[in-house]
């Protein structure tokens, strides 16, 4: 398998209840389709295993972005509804349908988000220690 199915399986698999979009590639805009959840990657690590085998082990992004629409306290309770219910599913299913090996871990921040020219408030998942079979 490759990153490319790997994080469409991520959005696949934590598209819970309540996401309205999960696109399988970042928008130019993400318009009004809230909660939205998009995925990439940040990078990763070649390492030489043996002199014939190498292994890549890299990071997945998922953000989960919720609407400003000037009601916070609001807006936080319908974004906090979303930090266990993403990473659950997510733990669930560390091959992600065997796209991968495993991922180590899942940490995450919370907090005002960009995309674009658009301020939202939402989460960002990281899916640690990706490892492509």
């Amino acid at each position: 398998m490759d990153i490319k199915s790997a994080i469409s399986q991520a959005l696949a698999t934590a598209k819970v209840a309540g996401v309205r979009y999960a696109p399988a590639y970042p928008p130019e805009n993400i318009g009004d389709y809230f909660p939205c959840l998009v995925g990439y990657t940040t990078g990763g690590a070649w390492n030489t295993i043996t002199s014939d085998f190498n292994q890549c082990l890299f990071n997945i992004i998922l953000e989960l972005h919720v609407a400003r629409q000037g009601d916070l306290p609001h807006e936080v309770e319908k974004a906090m509804g979303y930090s266990d219910s993403i990473p659950a599913a997510l733990l669930a299913d560390q091959t992600l349908n065997d796209t991968v090996s495993h991922f180590e871990s899942v940490s995450y921040t919370f907090g005002v988000l960009d995309y674009g020219d658009t301020k939202t408030l939402g989460f960002k998942f990281i899916l640690e220690g990706v490892k492509i079979h």
